[in-house]
């Protein structure tokens, strides 16, 4: 089944006989061991209390997280009006907020954005922030850059490491 799989995937690229490979071997068992240890998530809604600082609502923020520091960082996004440029981390062993930076811009950071990509490198402390949406009505006063950031954690620092990753 290896060799009909790699044959079907990298030789021709028929993906939709990679599909009708895997759901056959699927029914015939060969993954029994895999999707018998599958887990469950389980949701559950985090209180932070009340009066503590914390991001206000907004939709097309990306965010991050560095598992073994227990931090979830979150940057921008759109309130419903207008792009933001706020920079928050979340500790999960403390059950807080903290606002790193209400506008990064000021900071030598991104302008405000919404819908852009952000990963973090947790082994050097690093975090990415590639791009942003502009509607239609922006880019007509705007030229359209995809630009990319990148945020020390240790350091508290944000270096632009290239100002139009298209053009480079």
């Amino acid at each position: 089944m290896l060799t009909q799989l790699h044959e079907k995937l990298v030789g021709s690229g028929d993906f939709d006989e990679v599909e009708v490979l895997l759901d056959n071997a699927f029914h015939d068992g060969y993954m029994e061991d895999y999707t018998s240890k599958q887990y469950s998530a389980k949701w559950e809604q985090i209180h932070v209390p009340d009066g503590s600082p914390r991001p206000g609502n907004r939709g097309g923020h990306p965010m991050c997280i560095d598992e073994t520091a227990g931090k979830v960082y979150l940057f921008g996004g759109w309130d419903g009006k207008n792009d933001l440029s706020d920079f928050w981390e979340y500790s999960s062993p403390t059950n807080t907020w903290q606002c790193i930076s209400a506008d990064t811009e000021i900071n030598s950071g991104p302008c405000r954005r919404s819908c852009h990509k952000m990963v973090l490198d947790s082994k050097h402390k690093l975090i990415y922030i590639l791009g942003r949406y502009l509607d239609l009505r922006a880019r007509v006063n705007m030229e359209l850059k995809s630009d990319f950031y990148c945020y020390d954690i240790q350091c508290d620092q944000w270096n632009l490491i290239s100002s139009d990753t298209g053009s480079e």
